[in-house]
C-alpha cells in the first residue's frame, strides 16, 4: 500500500468576484479530488492556529506533529536545505531579491524575472562584504536566498521585511507596509542588540552594492526592475528538532520536493528525499507540469511519501485566481489512479488571491481510504470540507490520526 501525504501550497482561498464568487478550488475542474472526497472523508485545519497566517515552514513542521512552540525560525531550516553549514548558535535569515526606491518596496520579488545567472552574480558581489563576523551567503531558487553568520547569535529580532513578523516563527502581516523596516532586538539581552545591529549593517552594505551594481544597470537600461536591496527576514539561531516520522511510523518515509525549504524539512524528519529539478527557464505551468510528473514517476512503489505542490502559492501572491485554478486542475491529474492508496490532502496555509498574501483562515482537509467510511460531502473545497466528519483540527494533531488510519488500514490489507 502507498501513502500519500500530499501539500498544495497556499490552496486554501476566499470567494473571487472574478470567478463568480467561487474560490479557485471551487472554479477548477477536479474530477479526481472530488471522487476521493465523495468516497472519503473531509474537514478543515488550522495548520498553526486559530486565525494565525503561518509561513510554510511552520505550517510543514506543525503538520508533521510538531507543536509550533518547539521551533526555532524558519533561517536555520532553508540553510540546510541550500546544503550551507548550520550549528546553533549560527544566525540564518531567509531573504528576496526585491525593487527598492528609498526605503519604499517597488516590487518584492523583482517581478519574478530575475535569471539564475544574476541571482549567484549579484550573491557572488554581496559575498565579498567585510564584516567583524564570518558569513555565508546563497542563492536558492528565483529571488530567494539564505545568509548565515557564524557565531553564536540571538534570534529575537525584528524582520527587515515588513510583510512578515518573527513570534518565534514567521507569521504574515495583515495589510502590510511597503516600507523596508530596520531590524530591532525583542529583548534587552546583548546577544540580541548585536544580532540586529548585525543585520541592519549587512543590509544597508548590501544595498549600496546592488544599487551600483552592473547587472542592475543593464536590468534598468532593458527596462526591467533591479534587484537593488534583499528582505531579510525569519531569523534563527538553532537547527530545529522534528519528530522523525520514519522512526514514529516504523516504516521509511520518503519526500518528492524540488524547494530548498521542503526538501530540508523532510531531511530534519527523517526522510528520504527524492529530489528533481525544475526548468531553466521560469514558466508557472511547466513548473507544475514538472511537479506532476516527477511525483508520478517517482512513487509508483509501495512506500509512504510526502509531495508537496508548490505553484498554486505563487499565483495566490500574484492575485491570479484562474491562473490559481487552472494549476489546481493540473495537479488534479495526479490523483487519477489512488484508488487503492490511503491519501491526504490538505494546504500548508491559506492565500487568497483577494489578498495577495497569506491569511489565517482554515484550510481544506481530504483522507481517502478505500475501507474508510465516507461523509456526505460529495466535492473538495473550503465550504464543502466545512459540513466534513472531521471537524475543524489543529495541524499538530493530524499526523497521529494518520498514523492510526494507516496501521488500521494496513492490518486489513
Amino acid at each position: 500500500m502507498r501513502l500519500f501525504f500530499v501539500v498544495i501550497d497556499g490552496m486554501g482561498d476566499r470567494p473571487d468576484l472574478r470567478l463568480g464568487g467561487k474560490t479557485p478550488l471551487e472554479y477548477a475542474n477536479t474530477p479526481n479530488l472530488d471522487r476521493l472526497a465523495s468516497r472519503g472523508i473531509t474537514g478543515l485545519v488550522y495548520t498553526v492556529g486559530k486565525r494565525i497566517a503561518p509561513e510554510s515552514d511552520i505550517a510543514v513542521a506543525s503538520l508533521f506533529g510538531n507543536k509550533p512552540s518547539n521551533y526555532c525560525g524558519r533561517g536555520p531550516v532553508e540553510a540546510i536545505g541550500a546544503g550551507m553549514e548550520m550549528r546553533d548558535g549560527y544566525l540564518a535569515l531567509r531573504f528576496n531579491f526585491a525593487t527598492v526606491k528609498g526605503d519604499k518596496i517597488v516590487d518584492r520579488r523583482v517581478g519574478r524575472s530575475l535569471t539564475e545567472r544574476e541571482a549567484r552574480r549579484l550573491v557572488n558581489s554581496l559575498s565579498k562584504i567585510k564584516l567583524p563576523v564570518k558569513f555565508e551567503i546563497k542563492h536558492t531558487v528565483g529571488h530567494r536566498g539564505v545568509v548565515v553568520f557564524k557565531g553564536w547569535f540571538s534570534r529575537w529580532i525584528t524582520n527587515i521585511d515588513p510583510a512578515y513578523k518573527n513570534e518565534g516563527y514567521g507569521v504574515a502581516v495583515k495589510n502590510p507596509s511597503s516600507v523596508v523596516k530596520r531590524a530591532r532586538p525583542m529583548n534587552k539581552t546583548r546577544a540580541a542588540r548585536f544580532s540586529a545591529g548585525l543585520v541592519n549593517t549587512f543590509y544597508k552594505l548590501s544595498r549600496e552594492i546592488l544599487l551600483e551594481h552592473p547587472i542592475n544597470k543593464r536590468r534598468i537600461k532593458n527596462g526591467k526592475l533591479p534587484a537593488n536591496a534583499i528582505l531579510l527576514r525569519d531569523a534563527g539561531n538553532c537547527v530545529p528538532k522534528f519528530r522523525n516520522l520514519s522512526e514514529y511510523f516504523g516504516y521509511q518515509w520518503y519526500a518528492v520536493v524540488g524547494m530548498p525549504l521542503e526538501q530540508a524539512i523532510a531531511k530534519l524528519s527523517g526522510m528520504k528525499v527524492k529530489s528533481f529539478s525544475y526548468p531553466k527557464h521560469w514558466n508557472i505551468h511547466s513548473y507544475t507540469k514538472t511537479e506532476v510528473k516527477n511525483m508520478k514517476s517517482k512513487t509508483r512503489r509501495d512506500g509512504l511519501y510526502y509531495l508537496h505542490f508548490k505553484q498554486t502559492d505563487i499565483a495566490g501572491h500574484d492575485a491570479d485566481p484562474k491562473l490559481k485554478a487552472e494549476l489546481i486542475e493540473m495537479i488534479d491529474s495526479f490523483f487519477s489512479d489512488k484508488e487503492n492508496d490511503l491519501v491526504i490532502v490538505t494546504a500548508d496555509h491559506a492565500t487568497p488571491c483577494s489578498l495577495g498574501s497569506h491569511s489565517g483562515d482554515p484550510v481544506p482537509l481530504l483522507i481517502y481510504h478505500p475501507f474508510i467510511r465516507s461523509d456526505s460531502v460529495s466535492f473538495f473545497s473550503e465550504r464543502s470540507c466545512r459540513r466534513g466528519k472531521l471537524g475543524i483540527i489543529l495541524g499538530y494533531r493530524l499526523m497521529p490520526r494518520v498514523k492510526r488510519m494507516f496501521f488500521s488500514y494496513t492490518r486489513k490489507v
